[in-house]
């Protein structure tokens, strides 16, 4: 299963339409992956609540700066 597939298996098997994902699940990071990802979800009723990201900094980060810092790389 693609994370593409997600959003209607979600629904389907478990009747959760909040949605959490894992940046290392993204098959690719391009806009137009993005925006057909943006539109699964949309489609099945869904709400992407959190996206989990690990790098250098994170935007979920308690220091502003280094938050700030993360937010940038992750757009």
């Amino acid at each position: 299963m693609t994370l593409l597939g997600i959003p209607i298996y979600f629904v389907d098997r478990f009747g959760v339409y909040n949605v959490e994902i894992c940046a290392k699940q993204f098959e690719a990071t391009g806009k137009p992956y993005l925006n057909h990802l943006k539109k699964r979800l949309r489609w099945n009723g869904c709400e992407l609540i959190n996206l989990q990201t690990k790098g250098e900094f994170d935007f979920s980060d308690i220091s502003e700066e280094n938050g700030l810092k993360g937010g940038a790389k992750t757009r």
